[in-house]
């Protein structure tokens, strides 16, 4: 999936806005996730077991908050690869294996 903004408002409930989950293999380039300030939640994107995700160059923004995780991943650490990206507003990018994060700020 390359260049597409996806944006909540907190109409999706408990839930965060973008699931990758059922053994989805993804790969999102030069995506922006906002998790908009009218929000409860707390990640921009949750990725459960089996999915195997990778972003790269995405910017990960949380328009009303500071701290979190930008992915909430409830995979396998080693399942989530993050390369060059942004993530606003978080103070990590979540349960991801360090080799995983790859010239990526937050």
């Amino acid at each position: 999936i390359t260049g597409v903004t996806f944006v909540t408002g907190g109409s999706l409930g408990a839930n965060t806005p973008m699931l990758v989950s059922l053994g989805a293999k993804c790969v999102f380039r030069n995506c922006t996730f906002v998790l908009a300030a009218d929000t409860p939640l707390r990640s921009c994107v949750k990725v459960s077991t089996p999915a195997h995700v990778i972003f790269m160059g995405c910017y990960f923004v949380w328009q009303d908050g500071t701290g979190g995780f930008a992915i909430n991943n409830t995979a396998p650490n080693t399942d989530v690869s993050v390369v060059g990206c942004i993530a606003a507003g978080y103070g990590a990018f979540g349960n991801i294996v360090a080799a995983n994060i790859i010239g990526s700020f937050v």
